[in-house]
């Protein structure tokens, strides 16, 4: 679990949302509770200009339990359980269907990994955009605490709490960045859907 830690912050490659950071003094050492305090505000900034810039607009947060499989020695194998989940998920939105990808109307989704205070109880955060209407509350807890468990992902933990809520506030994003730290960040950006910063040769043409 160490190592997966470890190896996401860089695969990641956050750097990308740290641009509007300001740079520290080289004078003033940081401290690595500034440095945590930098990076966590800095993914929070990061999802909320997304609302703002229309390409994301959450109406659920979910959060459901993972299995802590001693099989899991680096973070490939947690991104592998997670990008199954995510499949079942919206296979199962569009009734089996595997091209689930190209349908216009998804709801767009980002995925996020905690492991809790004592780091033992990995979960996800999962935020979603708002779904069809037979995809209501009560389904979407039914499916996450039932179904997924029982008969499409393995990995998934079964008999834990299973929270699904109907949010309206962008404060939540503060919360699901709690566990940043300067080798781990929560938001899986991998396998989320998120507008991507156009990069210098893009902006000059």
């Amino acid at each position: 679990m160490q190592l997966f830690r470890d190896k996401l912050q860089k695969k990641q490659n956050i750097r990308r949302y740290l641009r509007a950071t300001k740079p520290p003094n080289p004078e003033v050492p940081v401290k690595s509770s500034q440095l945590t305090s930098n990076l966590r505000n800095a993914h929070t900034r990061f999802l909320i200009q997304q609302v703002k810039r229309g390409f994301f607009s959450p109406r659920w947060y979910i959060v459901f339990h993972l299995k802590d499989k001693k099989e899991r020695q680096h973070e490939d194998e947690w991104v592998k359980d997670i990008r199954h989940v995510r499949n079942m998920f919206f296979q199962s939105y569009y009734q089996g269907d595997r091209d689930w990808k190209d349908k216009l109307d998804r709801p767009k989704a980002i995925w996020g990994l905690e492991f809790g205070k004592q780091g033992i109880t990995p979960h996800i955060n999962l935020l979603v955009e708002n779904t069809k209407d037979e995809w209501d509350e009560d389904k979407l807890h039914h499916f996450f605490a039932k179904e997924l468990p029982r008969d499409l992902a393995k990995c998934v933990a079964q008999r834990k709490s299973v929270k699904v809520t109907d949010i309206n506030s962008s404060g939540i994003f503060g919360y699901i960045n709690k566990e940043t730290r300067w080798e781990f960040s929560p938001i899986i950006y991998s396998i989320s859907d998120y507008e991507k910063q156009p990069t210098n040769n893009q902006l000059s043409r």
